[in-house]
């Protein structure tokens, strides 16, 4: 499963090097004002793969509240983060490694 294959530190890796390349990003923060978004969206979907974005995205919201309590980014500008991590997941596991 995918809870089974996947590695949080790997997930954070790569966001590190990519989030740059999204579209979503705005110089004004740092992968660090990122990086919980990211971490939330990866968890959850390990937690449960089957959810769907829109219906993981309440508990996502409330776990990057949770871990980020002055936030730079507002959820409105994390959320795509968060699903883009969130959307990766699968993709990254289903690939030979």
């Amino acid at each position: 499963g995918v809870a089974e294959s996947y590695d949080p530190t790997v997930e954070v890796e790569y966001w590190r090097t990519e989030y740059r390349e999204r579209p979503y990003y705005s110089g004004d923060y740092t992968f660090e004002d990122y990086e919980p978004a990211y971490r939330a969206g990866v968890v959850s979907r390990a937690n449960d793969s089957n959810a769907t974005w829109l219906d993981a995205e309440p508990d996502i919201h409330a776990s990057w509240e949770k871990q980020n309590r002055q936030p730079k980014l507002t959820w409105k500008q994390a959320r795509h983060a968060a699903q883009d991590a969130y959307n990766r997941v699968p993709m990254r596991t289903n690939k030979p490694r």
